[in-house]
């Protein structure tokens, strides 16, 4: 192929390769049978957390064309994947404290007001 390049004139690419189409088809079956393995490994990394679910769909299914190669993630992935799971926790921590800090408000706001809707009577000293 370098020698394709430079008789058309093209310097070579910094990363090329070559497809070949396969020499024969996989079956309806063999094809179902490979979704199956598939599916079956892809819940066993999901389960023990080992790929995020949302990075397996993007790896599985890039756009008309099913990847049915095993997963892999580089370190530079690995790492966003955790920072973007530590937002997440950490924005969900931050909407349970606001929650709570409503509810907080809510039940003393409450509790300064009877079933009327009224203050509650102020105890006075007997003369």
């Amino acid at each position: 192929m370098r020698y394709v390049f430079k008789s058309e004139g093209f310097g070579e690419p910094d990363s090329w390769s070559i497809i070949f189409n396969p020499l024969r088809q996989m079956s309806e079956r063999e094809i179902s049978d490979l979704y199956k393995a598939n599916a079956e490994a892809d819940a066993i990394y999901i389960a023990h957390q080992a790929l995020d679910p949302r990075a397996l769909a993007k790896h599985r299914f890039v756009g008309d064309e099913y990847n049915s190669a095993p997963p892999s993630i580089t370190q530079e992935e690995f790492d966003a994947e955790e920072r973007e799971r530590e937002e997440e926790v950490a924005l969900e921590l931050e909407r349970f404290r606001q929650q709570a800090q409503q509810q907080q408000q809510n039940q003393n706001a409450n509790g300064n007001q009877n079933q009327n809707g009224e203050p509650p009577p102020q105890n006075q000293a007997a003369d």
